[in-house]
């Protein structure tokens, strides 16, 4: 069965796939094409179809697989959803285009355009309802609860009791779980701050204003404040 890993950009989905691969040792893989080595692009890259998808890692369809997606939902399979502080995220994912995707503007208008066209990825209050009122289908996990928590296995074993997926038993003898900041040394151009409430002083006021204008409902809807 296909389980998605869904999230908008720089939401934790690739810590939360690590920490997932420990505890269940199950196979997790991308929707997105590697380029140049690294497995965790999110631009605009080829995005594989799930023939595609597993012909390349030349497998049969295990029992159960994690798949990241950053796109919009199109079907009813079962999803975990990443979401984090849409502020926070957003701040994250302009630095990533610019340092990573290395695309040629400054941060401002970076940001300013990520706030306010659906180009990417359908903008950040659209995705997020989209995935999260799939009720019966979506088990939500909030970035902050994950990185915060001494056991994330056990934030990720309460995702599978709501899809109905509690026979899924953690491996007796698991690796020893990462931390968000192990993860940043081996990877900081992946891993940036992973700081909640990073947006504070990342983001000017005049296009803080413009965020909560535009995607204000769906914050107050995911249960995040203005301050």
């Amino acid at each position: 069965m296909i389980i998605w890993c869904a999230s908008y950009p720089r939401s934790g989905s690739s810590y939360f796939r690590t920490v997932f691969k420990r505890v269940y040792g199950i196979e997790n893989r991308s929707v997105y094409a590697k380029k140049d080595g690294d497995p965790n692009l999110i631009g605009k890259s080829k995005i594989y179809s799930f023939n595609e998808l597993f012909c390349e890692y030349n497998k049969e369809v295990p029992e159960h697989i994690l798949v990241k997606t950053h796109e919009m939902p199109s079907d009813d399979r079962p999803a975990i959803y990443l979401i984090r502080d849409g502020r926070d995220a957003l701040v994250s994912y302009a630095w990533y285009i610019i340092n990573v995707e290395k695309v040629k503007s400054d941060f401002r208008t970076t940001l300013k355009n990520v706030i306010e066209h659906p180009d990417y990825f359908g903008g950040w209050s659209a995705h997020v309802l989209s995935w999260t009122r799939r009720v019966d289908h979506t088990a939500v996990v909030k970035f902050e609860n994950l990185v915060t928590t001494p056991t994330p296995n056990q934030v990720i074993e309460k995702a599978l009791v709501h899809l109905k997926l509690g026979q899924i038993k953690e491996l007796s003898h698991k690796k020893k779980l990462p931390n968000f900041d192990f993860l940043k040394q081996k990877n900081p151009n992946h891993y940036r701050r992973g700081k909640i409430g990073a947006w504070k002083d990342e983001m000017p006021p005049d296009l803080h204003a413009l965020f909560w204008k535009k995607h204000g409902h769906a914050m107050r809807e995911m249960g995040y404040s203005y301050d």
